[in-house]
C-alpha cells in the first residue's frame, strides 16, 4: 500500500523597506490561511494533475495576541509556502521522500527549489496582487513510488 502525504507551511520575510511586520524579529505571529488541493480523490494515476490554490489578504490577524493585532504584509520581500512530499512504506512503516514522483507547474506565483532536503519538498512563492497574495499551481503525478 502506498500513501502520499503533503504538508504546507507558510512563512514570510520583512517588507522591502524594512518596516513592519519585521520590526520585532523575536515576535512570532500566528495566522489562519487556507489552501486547497483539488481534485481530491482516493487514488491518482500517472499524468493526473492535482491543483493547489491558496490566497489571502495582505493584512492578516495575529491570533497569538489578546487584541488580535492586524499585521500588514503589503510590499513584502516574499511570502513562501513549504510543501513536503513523502510516502509511507507500509511494509517497513518508514516515511520516505517522494518529491521526485511529481512535476510542478506554477500558474500564479513560482516554485523555488529548496537548498536542503531537496527530495522531500519544494518552496512556493506567492504572487503579490493588488489586495491579496496568491499561489496557484498544478502538481502532476509522474511516477509510482515502488516499495523498497
Amino acid at each position: 500500500m502506498l500513501i502520499t502525504a503533503t504538508q504546507f507551511i507558510l512563512s514570510a520575510s520583512c517588507n522591502k523597506n524594512d518596516t513592519r511586520p519585521c520590526v520585532n524579529f523575536a515576535t512570532a505571529y500566528s495566522f489562519k490561511v487556507t489552501s486547497e488541493f483539488a481534485v481530491q480523490q482516493e487514488t491518482y494515476n500517472i499524468g493526473d494533475t492535482i491543483f493547489l490554490s491558496s490566497n489571502f489578504p495582505k493584512t492578516l490577524t495575529d491570533y497569538t495576541t489578546i487584541n488580535n493585532q492586524q499585521i500588514d504584509y503589503s510590499n513584502s520581500v516574499g511570502i513562501y509556502g513549504d510543501i513536503g512530499f513523502a510516502y509511507l512504506d507500509s511494509i517497513t512503516h518508514q516515511i520516505k521522500p517522494a518529491k521526485d514522483s511529481f512535476a510542478f507547474v506554477p500558474f500564479v506565483g513560482n516554485f523555488v527549489e529548496r537548498t536542503s532536503n531537496q527530495n522531500q519538498g519544494i518552496n512556493s512563492k506567492y504572487a503579490e496582487l493588488s489586495t491579496t497574495y496568491k499561489f496557484y499551481a498544478g502538481i502532476i503525478c509522474k511516477k509510482k513510488k515502488l516499495l523498497d
